[in-house]
């Protein structure tokens, strides 16, 4: 299948079926996304080391729902553009949610910069329509932050993790704060 391909829609269920025994809340976010009639981008699996993949449209932005050896990675998203994004362009979509929630007065629980993977069913869709928006500047900072503290906790423990993780987590804040603007 080239990128021109259209997806092969048969594949849908199969692929929503699996990531409901693995992921059932990603795989009912991803029927809400097709209820509410996003357009399936992608859709395959199962392929060379239980790979399953599925990428919907949505407004201005791509979700992608993908899984590599039986583990189900957290729900990215991208702006749609063109030439489709490449996979650094896709973020965790917690992230989305977060700002989306600190814009909005929603209460978001964020005790460390990797605690962001909850309340996709609830609020996963009004932060992407937030997104389409145009909150793209603020949802960059805040992932700037949180892959700045990605790259920098390795090898660090006790306090240092925890200063570092105070420091980002204030800078995603901060940068939460600045789109309620």
């Amino acid at each position: 299948m080239t990128a021109a391909d259209p997806p092969d829609l048969n594949n849908v269920p199969n692929v929503l079926d699996y990531f409901a025994t693995q992921e059932p809340e990603i795989a009912q976010f991803a029927q809400l996304l097709l209820t509410d009639g996003g357009n399936v981008l992608a859709a395959w699996g199962p392929v060379q080391m239980a790979v399953w993949h599925l990428d919907v449209q949505r407004g201005d932005w791509i979700v992608r729902f993908h899984s590599e050896r039986g583990f189900v990675e957290w729900v990215t998203v991208a702006r749609a553009a063109s030439p489709s994004p490449q996979w650094d362009d896709f973020r965790p979509i917690g992230l989305s949610i977060f700002i989306w929630a600190r814009a909005n007065g929603v209460p978001f629980r964020l005790d460390e910069p990797d605690d962001i993977d909850h309340d996709l069913v609830a609020h996963g869709r009004d932060a992407l329509d937030w997104l389409s928006e145009g909150h793209d500047e603020s949802f960059e900072q805040v992932y700037q932050a949180w892959i700045g503290y990605r790259h920098a906790r390795g090898g660090r423990d006790g306090d240092a993790v925890r200063s570092l993780q105070a420091h980002v987590l204030a800078t995603m804040e901060a940068a939460a704060g600045d789109s309620s603007d």
